[in-house]
């Protein structure tokens, strides 16, 4: 089982050295996403600054309440601006998973041990032929992590009204509901970040599906859920070698971490080039395990289906 999951492993990176285009769309992919929100948040005060109506962003430091009341407006309308990009990025993720999907397929296809070239247009054929199978199987994957999700907010929304308690018997009489409360948080949040791991996972595998066998919607779905029900030794030692890769790859940028924290208050330049050069070395750290794990999930369901 361990051969094959360091097979997809070694395939990928083949697949990578091969077609190192990848690693530039995952590049502008992984900017876009702050970008658009950034821009989105942003535009809105910059109109509302030209237009001359009233800002003063200096009041946010002295008074945050006046602050509120005095922008309600343009804090409603940044707030839909920051929607709306995150909106758009939701598209561009939608696009790029079908295309690299698409394109890792076609670069190691099946019955094969090696990884072809292939063209950045494959990217954007699969980007457009996939986009609505795309959508359809993240919305039914999305579903998974809906009931611990639910169960955050509801703690969250009873423990919002056990603030008023707090505030009226003190923080001593609320101690022990608060407690209970935080912990039910917490199981509800490991719960919700396993399940989305878990769905997006499907959701990768499905697409899989889509381009490989050419099933659609909850076929492709049931088929990827059958290869990981049929191979879950291999899938759960795809997960570890994912946290094991991304430790390592955290671990390889912490020294410079903290040199800069221990340069701090000695050497303040030399610190803030010690963290100029660690943010390059983890954006690209980054981009190779986007490409290289989502390369080696598609190895493995190539392989073993």
């Amino acid at each position: 089982m361990t051969e094959r999951v360091i097979f997809a492993l070694r395939r990928a990176g083949k697949m990578m050295f091969v077609n190192p285009w990848l690693l530039g769309l995952a590049a502008l992919y992984t900017l876009l996403g702050p970008l658009l929100m950034v821009v989105g948040t942003g535009l809105p005060i910059l109109i509302w600054w030209a237009s001359g109506r009233r800002f003063e962003p200096e009041l946010f430091w002295r008074d945050l309440p006046a602050f509120i009341l005095g922008h309600w407006q343009l804090i409603l309308f940044s707030m839909a601006g920051c929607f709306v990009g995150f909106t758009l990025y939701l598209l561009v993720f939608l696009f790029y998973h079908g295309g690299l999907i698409g394109a890792v397929c076609e670069a190691m296809p099946a019955g094969e041990t090696g990884s072809r070239k292939v063209g950045a247009h494959v990217f954007w054929k699969y980007g457009r032929e996939l986009f609505s199978q795309s959508g359809l199987l993240a919305t039914l994957a999305s579903l998974v992590p809906l009931l611990p999700a639910a169960g955050l907010l509801a703690v969250a929304s009873v423990a919002a009204f056990r603030l008023s308690a707090v505030v009226a018997n003190g923080i001593r009489a609320a101690l022990p509901a608060l407690a209970v409360l935080a912990l039910l948080g917490l199981v509800f949040l490991v719960l919700t970040v396993i399940t989305g791991w878990i769905a997006l996972i499907w959701y990768r595998l499905a697409l899989c599906a889509v381009c490989v066998d050419g099933v659609h919607g909850s076929a492709a779905l049931g088929r990827a859920l059958r290869f990981a029900a049929g191979n879950w030794r291999l899938v759960l030692l795809y997960v570890i070698a994912v946290l094991l890769l991304t430790f390592l790859s955290f671990g390889v940028t912490a020294p410079f971490m903290v040199v800069s924290r221990l340069l701090r208050g000695s050497h303040l330049a030399l610190s803030i080039m010690v963290q100029l050069l660690t943010a390059p070395l983890s954006f690209a750290l980054g981009i190779l395990l986007e490409v290289w794990l989502k390369g080696a999930l598609v190895a493995l369901y190539v392989d073993n289906r």
